[in-house]
């Protein structure tokens, strides 16, 4: 399975959640089922720092993997451009990259 390219804004001080549906290569819903998952954004693929965005399979027999953060967490994160990949885990310890992408943090006139 390849790997996904979506772009993302989010909006300082806001709720940021997105869903990612994955599909298997016969293009079916691919089953997440005993699957874990991570997200993490940095300012470019290079850096060492790096905010951690919650990642959830919540429906895994219908391959979603949901993405968000609460208005505390994108408040402080500095508006600009960053970078972010989403990897999944199966219980066998098998890493598959399955979505990056840019997410652009709009700045808030809101403090």
């Amino acid at each position: 399975m390849n790997s996904t390219t979506v772009n993302y804004g989010m909006d300082q001080g806001c709720n940021f959640e997105q869903d990612l549906y994955l599909q298997d290569n016969t293009g079916n819903a691919r089953n997440l089922t005993n699957y874990s998952v991570v997200c993490q954004m940095r300012r470019d693929f290079f850096s060492p720092v790096y905010a951690s965005i919650t990642a959830t399979i919540p429906y895994p027999t219908q391959g979603v993997i949901n993405l968000s953060l609460l208005p505390a967490q994108t408040y402080v994160i500095e508006a600009g451009r960053y970078v972010y990949s989403v990897n999944i885990t199966s219980i066998d310890g098998v890493v598959t990259k399955v979505a990056d992408g840019i997410i652009t943090v709009n700045p808030s006139a809101i403090r």
